[in-house]
């Protein structure tokens, strides 16, 4: 069974990240690895993090340094053949890496492969449904190492910039079209102030990597 490495960049996540943690923990597949990244936190997180006692959570501490580079620091200490990264507001259903796994050893020609999501409020109402959701995604180690670090301008799409690179510069990505997370849209969201410039961004970085040579 291949490992998994999931990392999980946090500054100032108290609210929501136990509840990531377990629902990462408690997975049907148990070969994986939840790297967390404490980036620069100055409420309690830490405490939250210490009372988990599962060998398979390792804690990295920065200071702060931002969402991209903080994913970064946690990568290389990833050990796994499939990758992942995750916000410190989701939650997975128990059996969503089994099912991405799963279809990653069966495709071999697809680099990586994302789920459909439930958008939840911070309460944990479903508000909305959407298809191919990077929020819930698994990819190849080696497809990573084509793509590319995280980058710091990709900022408010951090997950959009790395999906263009990553089927730009290593392969094609599949889709399994059922919903296996839950992911917030909340006040405290980084990206939320500055929703309106997502779209824009999306469209500038989509033109950098489709107009190259």
């Amino acid at each position: 069974m291949a490992l998994i490495s999931i990392v999980l960049p946090t500054f100032n996540g108290r609210e929501y990240i136990r509840e990531c943690i377990d629902s990462c923990l408690n997975q049907t597949f148990k070969n994986l690895e939840l790297i967390v990244v404490v980036d620069g936190s100055t409420d309690d997180t830490e405490e939250i993090l210490s009372t988990c006692t599962d060998q398979r959570l390792v804690v990295i501490k920065t200071e702060n340094q931002g969402q991209a580079e903080a994913m970064n620091t946690g990568f290389e200490m990833a050990r796994g053949k499939y990758w992942s990264w995750t916000s410190d507001d989701n939650i997975y259903m128990p059996d969503a890496f089994e099912v991405m796994a799963d279809y990653l050893d069966a495709n071999p020609q697809e680099v990586a492969v994302s789920t459909d999501g439930l958008v939840i409020d911070g309460a944990g109402r479903i508000i909305n449904y959407e298809e191919f959701a990077w929020q819930c995604f698994l990819y190849r180690a080696e497809a990573a190492k084509k793509t590319g670090p995280h980058r710091r301008q990709a900022r408010i799409i951090e997950d959009l910039d790395f999906f263009i690179r990553l089927r730009h510069y290593a392969g094609p990505v599949g889709r399994i079209s059922r919903p296996y997370i839950k992911y917030r849209h909340h006040d405290k969201m980084t990206s939320r102030k500055k929703i309106r410039e997502r779209p824009l961004v999306s469209v500038m970085l989509n033109f950098e990597y489709y107009t190259e040579g």
